[in-house]
C-alpha cells in the first residue's frame, strides 16, 4: 500500500494505491488488509480521496442495503454463490 498527498486549491487530495491479499490467503491477512487501508482512509485530511489498484474482491451483484455503497454498474450474477469470508464481505464493510 503506498498513498500521495497533493496540495490543491482548497485543500488536499490523496491517492492510495492498494492490491489486496487474493482468497486464497488467510482471512486475518485480508481482514488485515482492508482494516490497514480503512484505517489509511479514515486519517486523511480533508478533501477527494481515491483508491487505485486491486481489491481482489468479487462483487456478484448489490444485495438489499448496499444502495448507498454499490451502483447499478454491477455485472448480476444472481447464481454466484459468495462465501461468508469473502473479499467482497471486507470491502463493503470497509466502505460503511
Amino acid at each position: 500500500m503506498a498513498s500521495l498527498k497533493l496540495k490543491i486549491k482548497g485543500g488536499k487530495a490523496a491517492f492510495i494505491s492498494a492490491c489486496a491479499p487474493h482468497s486464497g490467503k488467510h482471512y486475518d491477512e485480508r481482514q488485515a488488509f482492508y482494516h490497514e487501508l480503512g484505517n489509511s482512509l479514515q486519517g486523511l485530511q480533508h478533501g477527494p480521496k481515491s483508491v487505485l489498484g486491486d481489491t481482489n474482491a468479487r462483487i456478484y451483484r448489490r444485495l438489499p442495503g448496499e444502495e448507498e455503497l454499490i451502483g447499478n454498474g454491477v455485472f448480476t450474477n444472481s447464481e454466484a454463490t459468495m462465501p461468508d469470508n469473502a473479499n467482497r464481505h471486507l470491502l463493503v464493510e470497509m466502505c460503511e
